[in-house]
């Protein structure tokens, strides 16, 4: 069978994984994987053909590996195309527009999404009361961290809750149990998939519920759409079908298209919602230490299960009560799958990581657990961190102290709840500065990294933690041709992916944008 073979001439290879600098460079690809990477101008291997079917000559533009997003929420992201963002600081203006603006058919569902803390007086002391006064029709306005809603009384019934003397707010496991009366929203699968691909973006990792990973499955393998996604099965789910014996087969093809590595559980809530399971109270809330979502039997159960499995443990853990937890329930798994005789087929995470108690890093490192960040979190979180944690906040997003510590680090976006924008992402990381420019210096600025220490968390560092194909985010022989052609002066110097200029980007060699044609 004739091979199919691409050239890139010209290029500016940039793969900080590999190579110190960046350099003129000719990659010949053959059969969606790189063949071969030299010094522009050099002679063409022996085994290269003499007559190419498709050559681009790149001018100079950079080459980079295309980018993972290691958590985000791939289905949400789809159903939120067609729901109005808020403005993160919302005024009873904006609800208005919004309640106005975005209606759903039957039922006519009013859904939004974005605001955060404080609201605006005049939807204090109950929202329920002030969304009442504009819309007779159910309303759910999430949070920006997806942990808390806003409903008025025709959405409270619809739930199933009695909105007599309800302020209209709900937060965490109650609200989750209500979103489940909300009419489905629709999603829309390639719009999804194309915004990723406009930021660079072949591989994710998503965690949505179990009807999503199910439609997500079908997209990728059945109608060939075009990312390569792992996705989680719910604790609650994978329980119940472990206790049935109806778990699904474990794919240990890290070359697939579409796998289902983790078993995802939720130890706390978030900062904002000030749900995040802390060892001391909150600074700003005397006798509030946040939610402890599951239980210390609960922990030891679901620990007990997935060592007989062949499932990895990926825990959402943000307080440092939670992240403690969660490197304990690692440890525990890792420990018991020894005495079992088992393996997990890929590596236990903890998402999120936010606050760290950094005597636990030993232990954190010895459990083999992957720390996944989102960085650009910090953005909002910086701002209110202080006066929540106080002094524990200079160990909040210890993206140094962790890669210091030998903690493998992978980075996500946690999108829709921030934005997809891989560069937003790795600048957090980089600069520490948030959205309000405060901190120009960087907010606790020995935390700051390199961006070549965040692209590689965002390339070639994330492949084992997310189960790509093996040698993926790196340009070298042998490396499946996930590629991106940045058109910038610099891509080192770039904040936006518009700043980064993308031209194209190539999944296993395939043009997914049509730039260079």
């Amino acid at each position: 069978m004739t091979a199919a073979w691409l050239s890139l001439r010209n290029a500016t290879l940039f793969d900080p994984s590999q190579f110190p600098e960046p350099f003129a460079a000719d990659i010949l690809i053959a059969d969606g994987v790189v063949h071969s990477v030299q010094p522009q101008g050099e002679s063409p291997s022996a085994d290269a053909p003499r007559s190419l079917e498709v050559e681009h000559d790149l001018e100079g533009r950079w080459l980079l590996p295309a980018f993972a997003d290691s958590h985000l929420h791939l289905h949400t992201m789809a159903q939120q195309r067609g729901v109005v963002r808020l403005e993160r600081s919302t005024t009873a203006a904006e609800l208005g527009r919004v309640v106005r603006e975005q209606r759903l058919a039957s039922p006519p569902w009013i859904i939004a999404q974005g605001w955060q803390d404080p609201l605006a007086e005049t939807l204090t002391p109950s929202p329920r009361q002030f969304l009442d006064s504009v819309s007779e029709a159910p309303v759910w306005a999430f949070a920006v961290d997806h942990h808390r809603a806003l409903l008025n009384s025709a959405a409270l019934r619809a739930c199933g809750i009695d909105p007599a003397g309800h302020g209209g707010v709900l937060l965490e496991d109650a609200m989750m149990e209500a979103w489940s009366s909300v009419p489905e929203l629709p999603a829309d699968l390639d719009g999804a998939v194309e915004d990723l691909h406009r930021f660079g973006i072949t591989a994710v990792t998503s965690f949505d519920g179990s009807c999503a990973r199910e439609i997500w499955q079908r997209a990728i393998l059945g109608d060939g759409r075009r990312l390569r996604v792992r996705h989680s099965i719910p604790r609650e789910e994978f329980l119940a079908r472990f206790d049935d014996g109806s778990l699904p087969s474990f794919n240990d093809d890290r070359d697939a298209m579409f796998l289902v590595p983790w078993v995802k559980g939720f130890l706390d809530g978030t900062l904002g919602s000030r749900t995040a399971w802390l060892r001391k109270d909150y600074n700003d809330a005397a006798g509030s230490t946040g939610d402890e979502r599951i239980s210390k039997s609960e922990r030891e159960r679901l620990v007990a299960a997935v060592a007989q499995t062949e499932f990895a443990l990926s825990l959402h853990a943000i307080g440092d009560a939670a992240v403690g937890a969660a490197i304990a329930m690692i440890d525990g798994a890792r420990i018991a799958r020894i005495r079992l005789g088992r393996r997990a087929i890929c590596h236990d995470r903890i998402e999120h990581t936010q606050l760290l108690d950094r005597t636990a890093l030993r232990q954190l490192r010895g459990s083999g657990a992957i720390a996944s960040l989102q960085p650009c979190h910090l953005l909002e979180d910086a701002a209110i961190g202080p006066e929540r944690f106080g002094d524990r906040c200079q160990s909040l997003f210890a993206v140094r102290t962790l890669l210091d510590a030998e903690v493998p680090v992978i980075f996500g976006s946690d999108a829709p709840i921030e934005t997809a924008d891989p560069w937003v992402d790795m600048r957090a990381a980089v600069d520490r500065v948030d959205r309000a420019g405060r901190f120009p210096g960087g907010w606790i600025p020995g935390e700051r990294i390199s961006i070549e220490a965040a692209l590689i968390g965002r390339t070639a560092g994330c492949a084992d933690g997310n189960r790509l194909p093996r040698g993926w985010g790196q340009i070298a022989p042998g490396s499946p041709a996930d590629l991106q052609v940045l058109e910038c002066d610099d891509p080192r110097n770039a904040r936006t992916i518009e700043e980064a200029a993308l031209v194209e980007l190539f999944l296993g060699g395939d043009p997914c944008l049509g730039g260079l044609e």
